[in-house]
């Protein structure tokens, strides 16, 4: 049975290099859960946040300017 926890989901983390954030949008038909693929992408020291794909904006033309607060 097909279970997609993480379908409309991204994930965001603090990049230190840029002082701005990583972003990443698992794969629709991804067997893990979102949590496993969070151990997997998101370092171990790094606090992270779930969003709905739809609270991020669509144009990415100053993606380099966003910034992580911590909720």
């Amino acid at each position: 049975m097909e279970s997609y926890d993480h379908l409309g989901k991204v994930v965001i983390f603090p990049n230190d290099e840029t002082g701005g954030i990583h972003l990443f949008s698992p794969a629709p038909k991804c067997e893990l859960s979102l949590n496993q693929m969070i151990d997997q992408v998101v370092p171990s020291n790094k606090p992270h946040q779930i969003l709905n794909q739809s609270d991020v904006p669509v144009d990415h033309t100053f993606f380099d300017a966003w910034t992580y607060e911590e909720n």
